[in-house]
């Protein structure tokens, strides 16, 4: 597979994640703090540090209610609520009911659960619909090609895959790990990331694009805007992050503005 980072605004999205454990509930948490609705399939005992400060509200509904309505009936009244859990297992027979528009209120469908034939089953019904799915293990990803390798037709659409990265934030600064399916690998890494980019480099970030969006409204030409910016972001390199002289040279073309 070839991949191209992309960063994904899910602030107000619907995202499945069907499976519980350590890794679904904090991958839960991450949607949910990023402004995503989480919606969460799983029969197991939400652990709290991983959801901590997070609205949540767990849903008296069947599969067959669930799983057959449109998700404005499910969360009516309760808007507030980040993450939502369905206190059942995901069988795999639920599959053959679901419709390609019910997958399609998702951005995102993550399968997580413990059975690797539901994971690959989910993730190609989800695909069908067009809906992107986390390939968060090598069976699922095996599963994709294999399908793109049968049908052999460029103008079939295929399951639309995605891998999630460990992410490194620092206010406006994102910084996203990808090691080809080795998470411990990324968890390393993103150890080593912390220590060269500590916290003032978010500061920064935040800062340059408050600069960036105020001299877009300024009547000057694309060039010197360029020009501007290039040494602003030049100081605060030379500076390991520090905004002192990246502000005192704004301040000087705030006199002349």
């Amino acid at each position: 597979m070839g991949y191209i980072p992309l960063m994904l605004n899910v602030s107000d999205v619907d995202v499945l994640i069907i499976g519980g454990g350590e890794a679904s509930w904090r991958r839960a948490g991450d949607f949910c703090r990023q402004g995503a609705r989480v919606w969460q399939i799983t029969a197991d005992d939400c652990q709290e540090d991983q959801l901590a400060g997070i609205d949540r509200h767990t849903l008296s509904l069947s599969p067959q209610q669930f799983l057959q309505q449109p998700l404005a009936d499910s969360f009516s009244n309760i808007q507030s609520i980040k993450h939502f859990r369905l206190p059942w297992y995901f069988k795999f027979s639920y599959l053959k009911f679901i419709k390609p528009m019910w997958w399609r209120q998702f951005l995102l469908i993550i399968p997580m659960s413990s059975e690797t034939e539901l994971n690959v089953g989910i993730a190609q019904a989800a695909g069908t619909a067009n809906v992107l799915v986390n390939a968060a293990t090598p069976a699922i990803r095996r599963s994709i090609c294999r399908e793109k390798d049968r049908v052999g037709d460029a103008s079939v659409p295929g399951t639309i895959c995605v891998e999630l990265m460990a992410a490194l934030r620092r206010g406006s600064l994102t910084i996203g790990i990808h090691s080809g399916g080795v998470p411990g690998l990324s968890r390393a890494i993103k150890q080593r990331v912390l220590t060269a980019v500590p916290q003032i480099w978010g500061e920064a970030a935040d800062w340059l694009k408050a600069c960036r969006e105020e001299l877009l409204l300024r009547e000057l030409s694309p060039t010197k805007r360029r020009t501007i910016m290039r040494h602003l972001t030049k100081l605060v390199d030379e500076a390991e992050g520090d905004l002192t002289a990246a502000k005192a040279y704004w301040s000087d073309i705030d006199k002349i503005r």
